[in-house]
């Protein structure tokens, strides 16, 4: 049994952490967003809005909490997959990310940070 949205992290790996079809059982759709490629649903529980992306087979598809209201939200979709990225790999405390000026930790068996990592290495969880 899954423990309830509210102990769930803002960005999940379906299959890999939970599969997607037994999260998806307590989901209740209510619309697409970003042109088809994400699912938004509410869970019929706890009302917790979430986008869940397709899978293409090429990369992990990740659940992620949405907000009660508004539109895709490339933006905070980023930050979960960032501290997933984070959470996933874990830091090194005693090694701080090449990218120039950067004093964030790099991440363990990585040169760079999360943020690096994802938005310039183009690291994919």
């Amino acid at each position: 049994m899954l423990p309830p949205c509210s102990e769930l992290e803002a960005a999940i790996a379906l299959d890999r952490e939970i599969p997607r079809a037994t999260f998806e059982l307590r989901l209740e759709p209510i619309g697409e967003e970003a042109g088809g490629w994400v699912a938004d649903m509410i869970c019929r529980d706890c009302g917790q809005r979430w986008w869940l992306e397709r899978a293409d087979g090429r990369a992990d598809s990740f659940a992620i909490k949405a907000p009660r209201d508004g539109p895709w939200n490339h933006a905070l979709v980023r930050d979960a997959k960032i501290n997933y990225l984070r959470r996933a790999r874990g830091e090194d405390p005693a090694t701080r990310c090449l990218w120039r000026d950067c004093q964030h930790r790099a991440l363990k068996g990585s040169a760079h940070c999360a943020e690096h990592a994802y938005d310039i290495m183009g690291t994919r969880v």
